[in-house]
């Protein structure tokens, strides 16, 4: 459930969140016990509250992957390169204003302006990799990234290989770019930079670079080989920060009653028809969400 209050409209509902639990946060669990969990989570073994399951991509090649086998694969391997830059695209046609500001328009602005302007740079020494949203596919965006790259026929610029979920690539890569998603603190949590153009639940934690500006983001990139690796005390904090809004969030995945994204996807149509059979197997005043929604609502009134 959101508060619609105007710290929530203009910061977004997951940076309040975190903002009013970062006490909470700071003291949440031995390291020991997250350290479990986010490796569990990386694998596909745990049923999230802020991820969905269904982007958790299991990377399944026979062997692991390192930058030696990427640049191997790409036919990079003995090309000199510094650094691998990976670009996290969101999908482009959800709402991007939803969750606070941007600097750019929107997310495919963000994409297209920095494809274009690292082109025009041509930075020699470094590999850039663009990953696709793993749900692209939801709005047909599956092939736009892919498309686009293409297009330009950089050695430089090359698509990540499907297969690799975003903790393999943390492993490896050496800093991640997104709007705002999750994976950057899946980055942070490895020690890794992460440069984001808009509010984030893990913002104003100083554990990220946030431009206040396109100039700004721009002027970052052409200084992308200085930035440096987190301390240990920010890693931790990324990693607490993720352990928190996956385990503690009031979400809808708790439910028993409300349909599973990928029920929602073969019901199409017939929503309320999947949505009655499982009423009729679970009393909604029984379910989970819906007492821990209504404990919500009474605390706002009462």
């Amino acid at each position: 459930m959101y508060d619609y209050t105007s710290s929530v409209l203009k910061n977004g509902n997951d940076f309040c969140l975190i903002e009013k639990k970062i006490h909470k946060i700071k003291k949440i669990a031995k390291e020991d016990i997250i350290n479990k969990f986010l490796k569990e989570r990386s694998l596909g073994k745990k049923n999230l509250k802020h991820t969905r399951n269904i982007d958790i991509k299991i990377q399944n090649f026979n062997e692991k992957f390192t930058k030696e086998k990427l640049l191997a694969k790409l036919n990079l391997k003995e090309k000199k390169i510094k650094k691998i830059i990976l670009f996290a695209s969101h999908k482009f046609s959800e709402s991007p204003h939803a969750k606070g500001k941007l600097i750019f328009r929107d997310y495919f602005d963000q994409f297209k302006k920095t494809l274009r302007y690292i082109e025009k740079k041509n930075f020699i020494d470094g590999l850039w990799l663009f990953k696709a949203h793993p749900s692209s596919g939801e709005f047909n965006e599956q092939n736009i990234v892919a498309k686009e790259i293409k297009e330009l026929r950089n050695e430089k610029i090359r698509m990540c290989p499907k297969k690799l979920n975003s903790h393999e690539l943390s492993k490896f890569c050496d800093l991640v770019i997104t709007s705002r998603g999750t994976i950057g603190l899946e980055f942070a949590s490895q020690g890794k930079p992460v440069l984001i153009t808009g509010n984030a639940a893990y913002s104003k934690r100083n554990i990220t670079i946030e431009p206040k500006s396109k100039k700004e983001y721009f002027k970052t990139l052409d200084n992308i080989n200085n930035l440096k690796p987190l301390k240990y005390d920010k890693t931790l904090l990324a990693k607490k920060i993720l352990y928190f809004l996956e385990n503690f969030k009031l979400d809808m995945s708790s439910s028993e009653v409300a349909l599973t994204l990928e029920e929602e996807l073969k019901a199409k149509k017939n929503y309320f028809k999947y949505l009655n059979i499982k009423l009729l197997k679970k009393n909604f005043f029984e379910d989970r969400y819906f007492k821990q929604l209504k404990i919500k609502i009474n605390s706002l009134f009462y």
